[in-house]
């Protein structure tokens, strides 16, 4: 993501207890979790920083997946994560984060399934230093987009 010159990068790390059930042709997975969501290398800040900003919390999302035809699959999941903790950085950040996504899978090969997977990502943000009144808290929304996200699984 690029803001005046501002170059930010995001990575997400997650931990998740997953349940699936369904019948043959279709299934619904939950799962719960805790993710850990670093925003990092904000380079050409003024005064020419790098900054880390790491926030963690819980992770709830659900999975849809339908066989369309014999060895296609298509997927709709849905998730929220709420940052509830400032590992580095500065503190006074409250976000609400829920991503949705569109996705197909072909089985290729015996049990293994080759995916392909649009995503969109809306983050709603308030920040605010300590002992800041309410009304000068700065507020803001991003929406993030992964185009193209291909991955490789094996189901059985």
């Amino acid at each position: 993501m690029t803001v005046e010159n501002l170059n930010a990068y995001m990575r997400e790390t997650d931990l998740n207890l997953r349940v699936r059930f369904g019948s043959k042709g279709f299934n619904q997975e939950f799962w719960l979790g805790y993710r850990v969501m670093d925003l990092i290398e904000a380079e050409n800040t003024p005064v020419q920083e790098t900054t880390d900003f790491t926030v963690t919390g819980p992770l709830i999302g659900t999975r849809l997946t339908a066989t369309v035809k014999p060895g296609w699959a298509a997927q709709f999941s849905a998730y929220y994560f709420k940052p509830l903790q400032n590992i580095e950085g500065i503190g006074g950040l409250t976000s609400d984060v829920f991503g949705l996504s569109l996705g197909a899978k072909w089985n290729f090969m015996y049990q293994f399934w080759l995916g392909y997977r649009f995503q969109i990502m809306r983050s709603s943000n308030t920040f605010n230093t300590p002992g800041q009144a309410p009304a000068v808290n700065s507020t803001w929304t991003t929406y993030t987009t992964e185009p193209a996200y291909i991955s490789l699984s094996f189901m059985h």
